[in-house]
């Protein structure tokens, strides 16, 4: 199950249950921030979401990132597709 919660006007919660022999829930801000490392400035705006856009596979979906703010002002828009156990892979 992929589920996009707007937990305010200024963020989401995206989370991935998995529950195909053994229940688990994947934070994808989390993940997310652990792959970027060091290279994390789009979560420096003061408004940034990260939503589930749906299935690619049994194990892949589509994540669109999307916000603005002190770094990036006029806004800015990402979409990763995330492979569950593999990571992120960005989409043009």
């Amino acid at each position: 199950m992929l589920l996009s919660d707007h937990v305010g006007s200024d963020s989401t919660d995206t989370i991935i249950y998995t529950l195909n022999g053994e229940k688990r829930q994947i934070d994808i801000e989390r993940e997310l921030r652990r792959q970027m490392g060091d290279n994390q400035s789009i979560f420096n705006n003061h408004h940034v979401y990260i939503t589930g856009v749906g299935w690619l596979g049994e194990d892949k979906v589509e994540i669109k990132i999307w916000g603005y703010g002190d770094i990036d002002p006029r806004g800015f828009t990402l979409r990763y597709e995330f492979t569950i156990g593999d990571g992120f892979k960005k989409l043009q």
